[in-house]
């Protein structure tokens, strides 16, 4: 895997909202628009670390994920937004933009945030999603890494559709997954862990999906789980390489988490906790 790639901000358009890491959309230098996401001032830059990791992670579980760059945005193009009567949160006025490279994602197009979406899927209405069972996948990924952020009230999950014009499901914003640790020294298991009535499988979808998907056959998604846990467990050493050396992420903090990852005992439990969603 390569580096992630450097793009430069040529408009920034508007900030999306103003909670959690107050999100611009931009237009990048390539033409193709990007969500500036995660903004990390300490070291390591555990929150943009998170997202590069669980992105590579999840594309291993074929989980469909935007892909990232590192952002440069020169000061004019703040200047000249705000003087166009463009508002941005005060998180961006102290920071020096002459060296600092934020974190992006590519805009995914025609999305419908999971809030919005039916709490139930009718049975007629199964076929159009590409892959039903990858919501089931996502709430077992989010207990492998400690993701306790996205849950029915803040799901960080958005809809899409492939080119076939089947529904997606696709994660969004792993900032604060591995516990929200900054240290990923003091990461755990213990602390990984944590209660599934804070984890989108806890989501009414969840029961319609396992029920007219699974037909009470568990044991297929509960293996190709463990088979996207040991895949992922392989190809660790090639996603913690995209990450830039000057993000701070140690090579003991990489030995830690493959430590963690690679539990077997603990990912055959993970593997099984979507039955108790059904």
């Amino acid at each position: 895997m390569s580096k992630i790639p450097k793009i430069e901000c040529i408009k920034i358009l508007r900030q999306l909202g103003t909670e959690g890491s107050k999100p611009l959309l931009i237009q990048g230098s390539d033409g193709e628009y990007f969500i500036k996401r995660s903004l990390s001032n300490q070291m390591p830059k555990a929150e943009i670390i998170n997202e590069v990791i669980c992105n590579g992670m999840l594309k291993v579980w074929q989980i469909v994920q935007p892909d990232v760059a590192q952002l440069k945005i020169n000061k004019s193009l703040i200047d000249e937004f705000e003087l166009s009567g463009g508002k941005l949160d005060r998180i961006y006025e102290n920071i020096d933009y002459r060296t600092e490279l934020f974190f992006a994602s590519k805009r995914v197009e025609n999305t419908v945030d999971f809030a919005h979406f039916p709490n139930r899927i009718p049975k007629k209405e199964l076929n159009t999603f590409a892959s039903p069972t990858d919501l089931l996948k996502i709430g077992c990924f989010d207990f492998w890494v400690g993701n306790k952020d996205r849950k029915p009230e803040n799901p960080n999950t958005i809809i899409s559709t492939n080119s076939d014009g089947k529904f997606l499901f696709i994660p969004i914003d792993h900032a604060r997954a591995f516990a929200d640790f900054s240290n990923y020294m003091e990461i755990t298991k213990a602390r990984l862990n944590y209660s599934g009535a804070k984890n989108i499988l806890s989501s009414n979808i969840v029961k319609s999906i396992g029920k007219l998907e699974l037909k009470g056959n568990t044991k297929i998604l509960e293996d190709n789980i463990l088979e996207c846990m040991a895949q992922t467990n392989k190809c660790l050493d090639d996603i913690f390489e995209t990450i830039p050396s000057e993000w701070g992420f140690s090579k003991k903090a990489k030995n830690h988490l493959k430590a963690i990852l690679g539990d077997e005992d603990r990912n055959k439990q993970i593997a099984s906790r979507f039955l108790n969603y059904l």
